[in-house]
């Protein structure tokens, strides 16, 4: 997954596993962070019952290196 992916894309929001496809990690340790501390994240992130949401905008800004 590419920042230009992430762009392309028309939804509002990202899965764990997406945002774990760009950054190279698991999607389980994004929705622990997200659960139990989801303040030491450096891109924003909200819980919707048991579903963790990335806003997809910012999360490109932090991406590239802007302030979400």
């Amino acid at each position: 997954m590419t920042i230009k992916d992430l762009e392309a894309m028309d939804k509002p929001t990202l899965t764990p596993k997406e945002a774990a496809a760009y950054l190279g990690c698991m999607p389980y340790y994004i929705s622990l962070m997200a659960r139990d501390a989801p303040e030491k994240l450096p891109f924003p992130v909200f819980r919707s019952g048991n579903r963790t949401k990335i806003p997809r905008e910012g999360f490109i800004r932090w991406a590239k290196g802007m302030k979400a």
